[in-house]
């Protein structure tokens, strides 16, 4: 059986993260919430920008390529405190805490285990 994860905060998920599924700990819903366009970010001051991403290098998209829009998603949940957003099925485990969402996050490979959150 194939293994799926939000690619946003490493939730363990029944399917692939694809056209109308929610992520229950972040919250996030593809290709509603991923679908950032860069006219947006250079005008908002709600999503963060990574270090790393230079968002002049995107001015030629209309909406930004998943991948960077997962990462800045992603700094964005974690500048947030590592929320489980919501409660579907009872599925929040009752001591979520951030030391479980850091090692949630090492399912897709992102560390940030000497982060000061």
């Amino acid at each position: 059986m194939k293994k799926y994860f939000c690619p946003i905060c490493g939730n363990s998920l029944d399917e692939e993260f694809s056209i109308g599924n929610i992520c229950p700990c972040c919250g996030n819903e593809s290709e509603f919430h991923d679908d950032i366009s860069v006219e947006y970010l250079k005008r908002s001051n709600k999503l963060p920008i990574p270090s790393g991403i230079n968002i002049s290098d995107y001015r030629d998209f209309e909406i930004l390529p998943k991948k960077i829009a997962w990462k800045i998603l992603r700094q964005k949940w974690i500048n947030d405190g590592c929320p489980w957003v919501l409660n579907l099925k009872n599925e929040r485990p009752t001591d979520w805490n951030l030391e479980m969402a850091k090692a949630q996050l090492l399912n897709i490979k992102v560390d940030i285990t000497n982060s000061d959150l």
